[in-house]
């Protein structure tokens, strides 16, 4: 039974995105860039086999509460979520410029000062951001910090919550975006 609903929701995902090539690939997931049938627009899949780890949804289901409640220019966002019994598919931001530390390993000519005080700076405004809302992500690092194109001026986008946790904010401390 859960096989067969496991193909439903699929079915209904693959109905309403075309799913495209694989972009990467973790410990427990793999991404794919898809588009929107309707609008055209690009998104990226994280499609996360659950393989019946309680521990596992607990984490992927705290990450996509994390993700839910986020709105900012420089933190990635969810558009839309799948679910089945063995398997959760979370729709995000298509995030076309990659990796940072690609960036700085193929334009290190280009990677000077000024640049990186700009990225520290989105990055830096991500964090207060997330910080002001609860959350707190615990894997800061090159490899999660996107960026939102292949423009020499492109965005930061602050990716991947898995190892993200929420915290208790008091209302005179909470700031919006």
């Amino acid at each position: 039974y859960e096989r067969r609903l496991d193909k439903v929701v699929e079915h209904d995902l693959k109905k309403k995105y075309h799913v495209g090539r694989k972009l990467g690939e973790g410990v427990t997931s793999a991404v794919y860039r898809i588009q929107d049938r309707q609008g055209g627009m690009f998104y990226a899949l994280k499609k996360i086999p659950l393989k019946g780890s309680a521990s596992l949804q607990r984490a992927v289901e705290r990450e996509i509460k994390i993700l839910k409640k986020l709105r900012h220019h420089h933190v990635t966002t969810l558009h839309d979520v799948f679910q089945s019994p063995n398997r959760i598919w979370a729709i995000l931001e298509f995030v076309s410029g990659g990796e940072l530390t690609y960036y700085i390993t193929m334009h290190d000519a280009e990677w000077d000062e000024s640049y990186a005080a700009r990225a520290a700076f989105q990055v830096l405004s991500a964090i207060a951001y997330l910080h002001s809302q609860g959350v707190v992500h615990r894997d800061i690092k090159l490899a999660n910090l996107l960026r939102s194109s292949r423009d020499a001026n492109s965005q930061m986008k602050v990716a991947d919550f898995g190892a993200a946790c929420l915290m208790e904010v008091p209302d005179d401390c909470a700031v919006s975006a």
